[in-house]
């Protein structure tokens, strides 16, 4: 999964991700990245996966509901375009509630992220 770092409009360092990922994006950019501990937590929940620690894990959030599977990511944003909280500008409709990611795709981006800014 293509990614790269910049400064958004309010000057935060986010993660910009291809096209289709911007539920991704969204959950890393507002509930992990913003806090190392979540971020490391993050990564040790994926290598946990990855050794067979876990085989299915699901994290769940007022905002988002994360799926990790068979290999396989899934995201999906709990709250609609209704509320007060939907950022105005993202543009993102029913049908881009949801995005999903190899998990070593979401790995390789979590481990730069770390490397980058840590």
């Amino acid at each position: 999964m293509d990614h790269e770092f910049c400064y958004d409009e309010t000057g935060e360092l986010v993660v910009r991700l291809d096209m289709g990922q911007e539920i991704t994006a969204l959950w890393l950019n507002t509930e992990i990245f913003p806090r190392q501990d979540m971020t490391q937590a993050l990564q040790e929940l994926i290598e946990d996966i990855q050794s067979g620690r876990f085989r299915d894990k699901t994290l769940t959030t007022p905002r988002f509901s994360v799926l990790f599977s068979d290999g396989e990511v899934s995201i999906e944003r709990l709250t609609d375009a209704n509320d007060d909280d939907w950022e105005e500008d993202s543009q993102l409709t029913a049908m881009e509630l949801t995005s999903g990611c190899g998990l070593d795709d979401l790995k390789a981006v979590v481990d730069s992220w770390m490397q980058f800014r840590y």
